[in-house]
């Protein structure tokens, strides 16, 4: 039985919560559930969850999680919508957007710092859709880490039932229950301190049996499994110092807060 059942958000720290909001919300067009007086929640329509918290700097992370990457449906517009909202090109070695195999893609780094990959997968020949309403983003496709070891980390993650895709031996991509993918790059240090981008979350039916699992395969479990609102949750340290939040969503009628439901388990978005 896999231990991963998929993903359910990405947390990070920005200079300015609403600043944030809204370059993913009124620029890309992902949607607000949730501003309280600390941070806010802004989900994908697929039902992945940006949580973004306040206390960040915009020095981006080049170790540990370094981006995630969101499905669209013109790559090239939602490009120049980051850029006309405060981003910037984050690899200006690329000419940016670019057609890599099947992928036209693109890598801007937000006004907070984080960094973003963009991607329209061809269809039919195709390279782009039209945008409806503002509404940028199809669904939420990996996420990447940057790491010391990539065997290691390989073996970490397949250990907790991820499934190795594609190695391109510097990099590759592990799929996972949900069809969304961990991308794994060689090049990275141990990180110590996220400054972007802090942690994600991962769904399981055993949050105990998930802890238990990344100490057998050499992580760290960063204390004791506890309850809040609907959810068992355990904070981990993956093989490259990144944190990883397992969730457990008991279904006995307990009040939710706003992680009400998981994510949509994805097509298979290649096929």
């Amino acid at each position: 039985m896999d231990i991963i059942k998929g993903i359910s958000h990405i947390g990070m720290v920005v200079p300015d919560v609403d600043a944030a909001v809204r370059f993913y919300c009124e620029g890309l067009g992902l949607t607000l559930k949730r501003r309280d007086n600390y941070n806010a929640i802004v989900i994908t329509p697929d039902g992945v969850i940006l949580e973004i918290s306040p206390d960040g700097t915009d020095k981006g992370d080049y170790s540990g999680i370094t981006h995630i990457c969101l499905n669209t449906y013109d790559v090239d517009a939602t490009f120049q919508r980051a850029l006309s909202y405060g981003a910037v090109i984050s690899r200006p070695e690329n000419p940016e957007p670019y057609n890599y195999n099947s992928l036209r893609m693109a890598f801007v780094r937000t006004p907070s710092g984080e960094e973003i990959e963009f991607w329209y997968i061809e269809k039919n020949g195709l390279l782009r859709e039209p945008v409806a309403d503002g509404k940028y983003i199809k669904n939420f496709v990996h996420v990447a880490l940057t790491v010391p070891d990539m065997k290691e980390c390989i073996r970490f993650y397949e250990g907790l039932g991820a499934v190795l895709k594609e190695d391109w031996e510097w990099g590759c991509s592990l799929r996972l229950a949900d069809m969304r993918e961990l991308e794994l790059f060689t090049g990275g240090y141990y990180s110590e301190k996220a400054y972007g981008y802090t942690h994600y979350s991962l769904l399981t039916d055993d949050v105990e049996r998930a802890a238990a699992q990344v100490e057998a395969l050499g992580g760290k479990k960063l204390e004791q499994p506890y309850d809040w609102s609907n959810l068992r949750i355990c904070f981990c340290q993956g093989m490259g110092g990144e944190v990883l939040e397992f969730f457990q969503m008991y279904e006995d009628g307990r009040a939710a807060d706003v992680f009400d439901k998981a994510p949509e388990t994805l097509p298979d978005v290649f096929a």
